[in-house]
């Protein structure tokens, strides 16, 4: 399986190669949600992540939560924010005669910040949801895999990758449509289907006294289909 490495802000996602794993299905699914700001404040609360793994060959499923709740404590006569948020990702697969049959993700964020005060630290709270699924697909196997994506409003799915046998880009997208799909060709192989949804609230948005709000469901199913 391929492991997910992620630059401090999330900004920045690169998948790192390992040997593929046994079952013809399996893989990884992180929920994180943290507080990126700047200025001269003193934030209480902690950024926080929670990583899971699933196969086939056993239950096929996880689930990964995370949660923070945080306030900006550097000048009690000014408090600039107070915010929370809330990521949830599940992943589950299955597979069918040694190859994928089918990989579904799931996420869902909540994320909230209210702007209390002239203070500004530059602050957002970002829930992270990534998931990616190694699957094998045998020569009996050779065809299509659909790939469907839709979310809610108020998030955005940052990518849609798939990686094929040697590491080779196969298929890679920032949908900006809330829905849709795409029918990619598969060979002989092993496979790397890594998913990223990312739902923010920045303290820019609000005027004093005001909150910003943001529910975001996802879903991506990725099947096989005959050639």
């Amino acid at each position: 399986m391929l492991a997910l490495l992620s630059s401090a802000a999330l900004g920045t996602t690169l998948l790192a190669p390992t040997p593929a794993a046994a079952a013809p299905v399996d893989g990884s699914v992180t929920a994180s949600v943290l507080l990126p700001y700047s200025g001269n404040c003193d934030i209480t609360g902690d950024d926080d992540s929670d990583t899971r793994t699933f196969t086939s060959s056993g239950r096929g499923k996880t689930t990964a939560t995370a949660s923070y709740e945080g306030t900006e404590s550097g000048n009690p006569l000014n408090v600039a924010f107070t915010g929370n948020g809330t990521s949830t990702s599940k992943g589950s697969a299955t597979a069918r005669n040694g190859s994928l049959h089918r990989a579904r993700i799931r996420a869902r964020h909540l994320v909230s910040l209210t702007n209390t005060g002239s203070w500004h630290c530059d602050a957002e709270v970002t829930a992270d949801s990534q998931i990616g699924t190694s699957f094998v697909i045998k020569p009996s196997a050779v065809g299509k895999v659909l790939i469907t994506w839709e979310r809610s409003e108020g998030g955005s799915i940052a990518a849609i990758d798939l990686v094929g046998p040697g590491g080779n880009p196969v298929f890679s997208m920032s949908p900006k449509k809330a829905e849709g799909k795409r029918k990619v060709k598969v060979g002989n192989g092993s496979y790397y289907l890594f998913v990223q949804f990312r739902t923010v609230a920045n303290e820019d948005t609000p005027l004093v006294g005001e909150t910003t709000q943001r529910d975001a469901r996802y879903r991506v199913i990725a099947k096989r289909v005959p050639r």
